[in-house]
């Protein structure tokens, strides 16, 4: 982490994507230049630290704790002899995240302004609802991600397209992207579609 730290200090150095392939400390716009990537290496490893030139960010970001997979796990003597070298790369550390309810509205505003919607974004506002953090109480702040995001033509046409289909049907019913879950989707998810399609539609009407 500390050494991603130092080069993302460096980041003022990198220059547009060059021609020559040894030159690594470069960016790249994308996005028809809605953000830029920075692309950090290390040895073979690659980070990539992405920034958004035109979102509008609506809630204050937090910290909080990022947990590792050793979180709630006690470790035996003989555990930590042997593993030694590498438990200080399970060590949790405090990072900046968006809010929950930024991420209810991220999370909505791709799913109507793509032209290929994906399920894991239905269900991700499923957990987020689960944890009551739900869709018809930030409608407004919805429309407001939503028309910073028109002016970009091709949101605009994909808008215009979901509001005419039954939005997310095809997606729904993809078997290719329910079999993306390494688990079974709950019962409770499939109730939980018929509402939020339903409020997708209200959203979608009053952009």
């Amino acid at each position: 982490v500390e050494g991603i730290c130092d080069r993302c200090k460096g980041l003022r150095n990198f220059v547009p994507k060059p021609n020559s392939p040894r030159n690594k400390k470069y960016f790249e716009f994308g996005g028809g230049g809605r953000m830029v990537t920075f692309k950090l290496w290390k040895d073979s490893e690659l980070v990539k630290v992405q920034v958004n030139l035109v979102e509008r960010v609506l809630f204050n970001p937090k910290r909080v704790e990022a947990k590792t997979l050793l979180a709630g796990i006690e470790l035996t003597d003989e555990e930590k002899a042997y593993f030694d070298e590498f438990l200080e790369f399970y060590e949790p550390l405090q990072v900046t995240t968006y809010d929950e309810r930024e991420i209810l509205c991220e999370k909505v505003r791709a799913i109507l302004t793509r032209r290929a919607q994906k399920l894991r974004d239905f269900y991700d506002v499923f957990k987020l609802a689960e944890h009551g953090v739900r869709a018809e109480k930030l409608r407004e702040e919805i429309a407001e991600k939503i028309r910073a995001a028109l002016y970009y033509k091709k949101y605009r046409e994909n808008l215009e397209r979901n509001r005419k289909l039954l939005i997310g049907k095809d997606v729904l019913e993809d078997p290719f992207e329910r079999e993306l879950f390494i688990v079974k989707l709950p019962r409770e998810f499939e109730h939980f579609l018929k509402e939020f399609i339903e409020e997708l539609r209200n959203v979608a009407s009053v952009v």
